[in-house]
């Protein structure tokens, strides 16, 4: 019983636990001196598509027109080749 006794007096004393804090979610630091000032962003470039666009538009106008005016030239020569069902829709007497 001694040698228990002597080996219950040498051993460390139990350790007390730390209570365990939560880890946050966000960590705010402080901030550094350097990063004081506003971040410099670059200018944005001019696009060069922005001219290209009237352009389209004018080009599938045109294209319009011509179509247009081709099916009125040729309005004889293309009612001659539809057949006689869409004939009564197409035309122009009411």
């Amino acid at each position: 019983m001694a040698a228990a006794a002597a080996m219950i007096a040498a051993s460390p004393p139990p350790m007390r636990r730390q209570p365990i804090e939560p880890v946050p979610d966000i960590v705010i630091r402080p901030p550094r001196q350097r990063t004081s000032l506003p971040a410099v962003i670059a200018p944005k470039s001019p696009r060069q598509w922005m001219g290209l666009s009237p352009m389209a538009a004018i080009g599938v106008v045109a294209i319009g027109v011509l179509l247009a005016v081709g099916i009125y030239v040729f309005r004889n020569e293309i009612a001659a080749r539809v057949p006689s069902e869409w004939r009564s829709m197409l035309s122009q007497r009411a």
